[in-house]
């Protein structure tokens, strides 16, 4: 995996989030790589691969839970701040001393809080934009996973069906075992 370089020494939630793919994404392609040679994977790769399959498969609603909790920290943090910023400029731009007829809109009052705040709108929003991706890209390796399930189901299977027929092409083999 290779390790992105950040810009200026300062670290982006998007340089995170690529980071949190390209190692997620190491690691599936390790657990799904049935490593065989030959016609298919042997007995003991397969059997790994079913004993390993329940534990992933947690570890992935794991991290699914966990991420889903940040995205909603940053969230919250980000509602947190639009809302103060938007009612510092909604008072400053629309005094009580004047009449309601002359105050500005509330689309109005998103622009000026989005422009006069461009940088940390930029960065709060980023943070959120980024962990919504991550729970998604979370929750399609979750399908991606159980439909690695019916792939073990299936060489599992074809391995039970070539052990049955090699025991009955060759019977004297499998009687010393």
């Amino acid at each position: 995996m290779k390790e992105r370089v950040p810009v200026n020494n300062k670290e982006t939630a998007e340089d995170r989030l690529l980071n949190f793919v390209e190692e997620q994404t190491d690691k599936f392609t390790k657990y799904t790589s049935l490593a065989y040679s030959g016609s298919g994977p042997s007995y003991f790769v397969l059997n790994e691969a079913i004993c390993n399959y329940s534990s992933i498969q947690l570890a992935l609603a794991a991290t699914g839970v966990m991420a889903k909790l940040d995205l909603q920290r940053k969230q919250d943090a980000f509602d947190e701040w639009f809302s103060q910023k938007y009612t510092e400029v909604r008072y400053r731009e629309n005094p009580r001393e004047i009449s309601a007829q002359k105050w500005i809109g509330s689309k109005e009052i998103e622009m000026l809080v989005r422009t006069e705040n461009k940088e940390e709108f930029q960065r709060l929003n980023g943070e959120v934009k980024a962990a919504e991706m991550k729970v998604a890209y979370i929750r399609r390796l979750q399908d991606t996973w159980d439909g690695f399930k019916f792939v073990l189901t299936r060489l599992c299977r074809n391995a039970d069906a070539e052990a049955s027929l090699s025991s009955k092409i060759f019977p004297d083999m499998t009687s010393d075992y």
